[in-house]
């Protein structure tokens, strides 16, 4: 058994291998393993905090039989089963194993990283086939390269994942900085500008929450103001020197701000998973929307003179959230709650181990915000890791 569980955490480190010739960006091999794991590590005294996302879960099936009872609703539901079977499932693999194999995980970032090396500087195509879209190429559009994900900017949460995942792991092993450097160079190679475009917004989040926090404020706040004013003459420079897209994001950025929602279709269409299922979640009071009902929300909300401008592209074809926390929020409400508090208990536990769960929290938040629901492995695979590690460290209750 133990095979299979590290067969599953190398499924969930790379979660877009095709093995089986579906049609999907995020391949289901992590969550159709990890039947037989629940099924033979599975026990009665089921954690708190799994019993909590199998709440939500319950809650998930509860509001897709009565609202949207339909092929794109199940497609929806599919992620709530992700999220609940592979994050037991990676509780139940790691407390079998003793943790992450530390092996695999060097090897995993081996992986990632020669795959996207050879990318970057040779054949933008070598190992496409093993993904849906690997083989398109996206470098001579400005872009960097995917390497065994589906896209640079899947590479780039793939990365920002791995961080946190050798952050909280292996922080203490010796080739823990190598690994860090090697998972930074593979940031760049994919040149993701939404993804450096979250890091930085999840930096000035960090950064005011440390001047609040900190008891020397006026330190805090007089290093951050030169970093900004570094960062700034450096992003000026990158734009000035570079032809990629993310120096044409950057260039309408900052001069002209007021076009940067609408410079494009990718642009606007990640705001859109973004922010308008968080608007509709206060919008409804917490009730819930239902699954796969995100158009029914926006197309009247387009016809408003105030929110019309923001919804210029296809719209009306929106009818998943592509986004983790804007649709576990528009779709099941405050139903949505027991998540949040898994999530909060487990950052809130490694904080007082000596881990930035702040920073971390805030992080992977932003990449949930982002073009990253729970149907793609690595996701539940980060939540079943932290439960096992908040548990690994404190005498938690079970059901």
């Amino acid at each position: 058994m133990s095979r299979i569980c590290c067969i599953f955490v190398a499924f969930c480190l790379f979660p877009y291998l095709r093995i089986i010739p579906l049609h999907l960006d995020a391949q289901p091999n992590a969550m159709l393993l990890s039947v037989p794991i629940i099924f033979v590590l599975g026990k009665r005294n089921v954690p708190k905090e799994i019993a909590f996302i199998l709440f939500v879960l319950v809650f998930a099936i509860c509001i897709f039989i009565l609202s949207n009872f339909s092929l794109i609703g199940l497609r929806s539901l599919a992620n709530y089963i992700s999220l609940f079977l592979i994050s037991y499932a990676t509780y139940l693999s790691l407390v079998r194993l003793d943790g992450i194999p530390y092996k695999l995980f060097c090897y995993s970032v081996y992986i990632w990283f020669i795959v996207g090396a050879i990318q970057f500087f040779i054949s933008p195509s070598f190992g496409g086939l093993l993904t849906l879209r690997g083989d398109e190429g996206s470098m001579s559009h400005g872009r960097g390269v995917s390497s065994l994900a589906a896209e640079p900017t899947y590479y780039g949460m793939i990365c920002i994942f791995l961080f946190i995942i050798n952050y909280l792991n292996f922080r203490g092993l010796k080739r823990y900085r190598l690994l860090s450097v090697l998972i930074f160079l593979q940031l760049i190679f994919s040149k993701s500008t939404t993804c450096i475009l979250f890091l930085g917004l999840s930096l000035g989040v960090y950064g005011i929450y440390l001047i609040f926090k900190s008891r020397n404020r006026i330190l805090v706040a007089s290093s951050i103001v030169v970093g900004l004013v570094v960062a700034n003459y450096a992003i000026k420079f990158y734009i000035d020197c570079q032809n990629s897209r993310l120096s044409s994001v950057l260039d309408v950025l900052y001069n002209n701000p007021e076009n940067f929602l609408l410079m494009d279709r990718s642009v606007n269409l990640r705001f859109m998973h973004s922010f308008f299922p968080v608007k509709g979640f206060f919008d409804n009071l917490g009730f819930p929307h239902g699954l796969a009902s995100f158009n029914e929300y926006l197309v009247p909300l387009s016809q408003e003179p105030n929110w019309n401008i923001l919804l210029p592209y296809s719209y009306k074809e929106e009818f998943r959230i592509n986004s983790a926390i804007g649709g576990i929020l528009f779709e099941l409400g405050i139903f949505a709650i027991p998540f949040f508090i898994v999530l909060y208990k487990c950052l809130r536990k490694l904080s007082l181990l000596g881990f930035n769960g702040v920073l971390c929290g805030i992080v992977l938040i932003s990449m949930m915000l982002n073009n990253m629901p729970f149907s793609q492995a690595i996701l539940p695979f980060i939540i079943g890791n932290l439960i096992y590690l908040y548990r690994l460290n404190t005498t938690a209750e079970t059901l």
